[in-house]
């Protein structure tokens, strides 16, 4: 799917699509407006590309800690990441 068809669905419609693997976790990370600069800011600070396992990492992160992206600590975020990559 192209990203900028996702960008115009709800999120509800990213979750189903995502959850019929019919996009990965960089696509449904990517269509969120509000949480794609963050992301994308993060891997560029680090020098790291964003690929499907980061995204999914980030998204796990955000969904654990409850926090919205811009609330989360740079210092732990990178610690968590390069734990988990």
């Amino acid at each position: 799917m192209d990203l900028n068809d996702l960008k115009t669905m709800e999120y509800d419609e990213l979750v189903q699509l995502h959850q019929d693997n019919r996009i990965g976790y960089l696509q449904f990370l990517l269509a969120q407006e509000d949480k794609a600069q963050a992301f994308l800011n993060s891997c560029e600070l680090r020098g790291l590309v964003p690929s499907d396992e980061l995204a999914k990492d980030w998204i796990e992160y955000d969904e654990s800690t409850g926090m919205e992206d811009n609330d989360i600590p740079d210092e732990e975020l990178k610690q968590y990441l390069t734990q988990n990559m």
